[in-house]
C-alpha cells in the first residue's frame, strides 16, 4: 500500500488521550479523546476534510479532541487582527465549523513554547522569570481565543501545553515553581472564563521512582 506522507504530516492525529489531568484529577478508565498538534500544513485542510476526520474519530469512540496548542512562536492557528502573531491560519475556524452539531468536545491548548525544555533547565531565577512570561503570553492568547470562539458550544476547556515529566520537577524548589505556575495559570484562566475546564497532562520516561512522580502529580 502506498502511503501519502505529505497527507500524513498534514492531517495525522498525533496522540491518544488515555489519561489527562483537569488540574489534579486523573481519569484513566477509557480512551475517549485524541490529541492533535497543529502545524502550518493544517492551514490547507478544508471544513470537509475536518468533518471526515471527526467522523472517523467518532466511529472509534472518540468524543473529545484536544488541540495541543493554538499558537506557537509567531504562528497563530486562527485569525485575530489584534493578536501579535505575523503568521495566522484559519485552522480553528474550520475545525469549529466541522464540529458544530456533532457532539464532539474541544479543548483548546494555549501557547506552545518550542524552547520550554531548555528554559526549565536554567537557574532558579531564570525558571521563575520564564514562568511569569508564559503566564503573560497565555493571557494574551486566551483573550484572543475568547473574542473569536467564546460562543462556540463545542469549546469545553483549555489545555496547558507545558507537560510535566518525571525528571525536571523532582527537586522541591523546582516543584514549587511548577505549582506556582499552574496556580497562576488557573487563576488567570478563571479570571476571564469561569466555566470552561482546565487540563494538563504528564508523561513518564522511567527517570524517577513511581512514588516520587505520584507525589508530584498529587500536589
Amino acid at each position: 500500500m502506498r502511503i501519502d506522507r505529505s497527507k500524513w504530516r498534514r492531517r495525522a492525529i498525533l496522540g491518544i488521550a488515555v489519561a489527562w489531568l483537569p488540574l489534579g484529577v486523573c481519569v484513566a478508565d477509557a480512551v475517549r479523546g485524541s490529541y492533535i498538534q497543529l502545524n502550518r500544513g493544517h492551514g490547507d485542510m478544508s471544513v470537509g476534510a475536518w468533518s471526515a476526520d471527526i467522523l472517523q474519530m467518532q466511529s472509534a469512540g472518540i468524543n473529545t479532541l484536544i488541540v495541543q496548542w493554538s499558537a506557537e512562536n509567531g504562528v497563530a492557528y486562527f485569525r485575530a487582527d489584534d493578536l501579535p502573531y505575523p503568521e495566522q491560519y484559519d485552522v480553528l475556524e474550520k475545525l469549529f465549523a466541522a464540529v458544530r452539531g456533532t457532539g464532539m468536545q474541544v479543548f483548546l491548548g494555549l501557547r506552545h513554547e518550542t524552547h520550554y525544555w531548555e528554559q526549565i533547565q536554567g537557574r532558579d531565577r531564570v525558571v521563575q522569570d520564564y514562568m511569569r512570561l508564559r503566564v503573560s503570553q497565555n493571557e494574551v492568547l486566551q483573550r484572543a481565543l475568547l473574542r473569536r470562539f467564546g460562543e462556540e458550544a463545542a469549546w469545553v476547556g483549555y489545555y496547558i501545553p507545558d507537560e510535566m515529566d518525571d525528571l525536571s520537577w523532582r527537586e522541591e524548589s523546582r516543584r514549587r515553581y511548577l505549582q506556582k505556575y499552574l496556580s497562576m495559570m488557573g487563576m488567570l484562566i478563571r479570571a476571564h472564563d469561569a466555566d470552561r475546564r482546565i487540563g494538563i497532562s504528564a508523561f513518564v520516561r522511567v527517570r524517577s521512582a513511581p512514588s516520587v512522580f505520584a507525589d508530584l502529580l498529587s500536589t
